[in-house]
């Protein structure tokens, strides 16, 4: 059985919302009878936010026997300087700095958060949660989990439930006394018979109840059996769905697919393994990672538990009907297109693979201006055919009723070619500010430096394991009592 070493959460100027995080992770290492270490990765960049996670790890880990491990921003430029020194002049240090601490001007950085999580952890087995989640885990009210884990083929095993409010969405679920550590461990790094070969699970991912985590509330469109049915049996539910984001959505049994479906609210990764880096920067990072680690490991296998962990972000973000007509696009949909778009790649392992398809997107990168924002429109022009293809056979499977859900459909439909039509989805919405012209220029850079980050990145875990443990790597001040080495980010033992 596979074992959980590093606990991650990644946090951004939102101290309570850390601290309550943190407070499960602990208690939940403590009743699981664990000394994995708990890593908090900081991305804020004010020294005051800074501080008040700081003071959130320290109140956590002072009533602790082991205690938390912080890294804030600076911790990770000199853990950046310290790859680059153990890598020898083989990557710049551009690329190195750019996967672990992102791009300004590009949109959230949550992603180079991961990146340096999964750097720390190297070779381990991690799991890793935003800090807005709480990692209690909460199931179907009268649903039993099933002992074997269910294998499907080539379908995301998962199953959608769109809720007016927060409150509702609650009801349909009750708490669950197993161990979010012990669930993952049970799933992740199995081996399974899987049709003609033996894969692997990789990653493995919990549901989640509250807030979607979704850019638009179309999720509200493609809800199918009970959950269709209850959203559909008046208007007002249907509209009432139609505004909310929130949601439950988890697979019904525990389940194992060889389709690329990937969501990284709450999950574990098996880095025993190569896994393809986050995009360092930008939206909708979960995105382009599942479809890129299919493409590089032919025998990666995606687990989805049962229990939903809570999506909380604090402050209810308001949504309306209209917004499942939306399309908008991500800097992570757009590099998932590109991948999707890409040639086969070469290569007889795992890492050349990757280096392959890391050149191919660096590539699409290099040419004109207005060539590269050819290729992207013309790779979501096919992203844009399977999304309409899929609605298209909802609308066959209900017979277009009822009229009000399909002319939402129809109108999202609509809206999808249009974005193609008009090159609009060349135009990641959080460059968007920035104008057209701006935001393409800015996301070439990311597509090419991602590009080059994907094709070092087997060199630059390498150089990461080689670190783990090491003297000179990164030191920030954080609370660790456990007279233990600890692999990875080396930090202070204080408080």
């Amino acid at each position: 059985m596979t074992r959980v070493d590093c606990v991650g959460t990644f946090t951004c100027s939102r101290p309570a919302l850390l601290r309550r995080s943190l407070e499960v992770h602990v208690r939940a290492r403590r009743e699981a009878n664990r000394e994995h270490e708990i890593v908090v990765v900081d991305d804020a960049r004010d020294a005051a936010s800074a501080a008040a996670a700081e003071d959130a790890v320290h109140d956590v880990s002072s009533s602790d026997a082991i205690g938390v491990r912080y890294v804030d921003r600076r911790a990770r430029v000199r853990f950046a300087e310290a790859l680059t020194g153990e890598l020898r002049a083989r990557v710049p240090h551009e690329i190195v700095a750019f996967a672990l601490l992102g791009r300004e001007g590009c949109g959230p950085t949550v992603g180079s958060s991961r990146n340096t999580l999964a750097l720390h952890a190297a070779g381990g087995v991690l799991f890793a949660s935003d800090d807005d989640v709480v990692t209690d885990l909460w199931i179907p009210r009268g649903s039993r989990v099933e002992r074997a884990p269910r294998v499907v083929t080539s379908g995301d095993p998962r199953q959608l439930w769109a809720f007016p409010d927060r409150a509702s969405a609650i009801c349909h679920v009750a708490s669950s006394s197993k161990n979010a550590v012990l669930a993952l461990e049970e799933l992740l790094g199995a081996s399974v018979d899987y049709g003609s070969r033996v894969g692997h699970v990789a990653v493995t991912s919990f549901g989640h109840v509250g807030d979607s985590g979704t850019e638009t509330t179309a999720h509200a469109l493609s809800q199918q059996g009970a959950a269709r049915i209850r959203a559909m049996a008046t208007s007002k539910s249907y509209r009432s769905a139609c505004a909310s984001r929130e949601v439950f959505h988890a697979a019904p049994a525990t389940s194992i697919t060889d389709a690329p479906v990937f969501a990284g609210l709450a999950a574990g990764y098996d880095l025993e393994h190569l896994l393809p880096p986050a995009v360092p920067c930008g939206r909708g990072v979960d995105e382009p990672f599942a479809p890129l680690l299919r493409r590089i490991d032919r025998d990666a296998l995606f687990g989805h538990l049962p229990w939903a962990v809570l999506h909380d972000p604090g402050a209810p973000r308001a949504s309306a009907h209209q917004d499942v007509r939306r399309a908008p696009t991500t800097v992570g949909a757009v590099i998932a297109a590109l991948i999707a778009a890409a040639p086969a790649a070469a290569g007889a392992t795992p890492a050349a693979r990757l280096a392959s398809l890391g050149a191919s997107l660096a590539a699409s990168a290099e040419s004109t201006p207005s060539a590269f924002r050819e290729r992207v429109i013309a790779a979501q022009r096919e992203a844009a055919r399977s999304s309409i293809g899929r609605l298209e056979r909802l609308l066959a499977i209900h017979r277009n009723q009822p009229v009000e859900w399909s002319t939402d459909v129809r109108a999202r439909i609509e809206a999808i070619r249009a974005s193609v039509a008009t090159g609009a989805c060349a135009v990641a919405a959080e460059l968007a500010p920035a104008g057209d012209i701006e935001a393409v220029a800015r996301l070439r850079k990311v597509v090419r430096d991602y590009g080059e980050l994907v094709t070092a990145w087997p060199a630059i875990v390498e150089a990461a394991r080689r670190l783990r443990g090491s003297e000179h790597t990164a030191e920030s001040a954080t609370y660790l009592r456990a007279a233990k080495s600890v692999p990875g980010l080396r930090v202070a033992k204080g408080a």
